[in-house]
Order: C-alpha cells, then structure tokens, then sequence
C-alpha cells in the first residue's frame, strides 16, 4: 500500500486497466500475435 500511495503523489503515473493497456498496444502499431502469449514459468 505506501508504493500505491507513493506513486499516486508523482506526475505522470499510468494506473490503467487492462482495456487500456491493451487499447494503447494496439494503437502503437503491435499486432495482437506480437503479444506475449503467457506468463513463464517460476523457476
């Protein structure tokens, strides 16, 4: 919780959704099968 509330007090912080995320990747000219297709494995 105190990194959330750090980050809330700087400019320029990004908290987005993951609509808009995935809405800004697309507009930056990636293609949905550039997307990482899951997460790897823990080690």
């Amino acid at each position: 919780m105190e990194l959330y509330l750090y980050m809330k007090q700087r400019d320029g912080v990004w908290f987005a959704t993951g609509s808009e995320v995935a809405e800004w990747w697309l507009k930056q000219g990636f293609s949905a099968s550039a997307a990482p297709k899951g997460r790897a494995a823990a080690g």
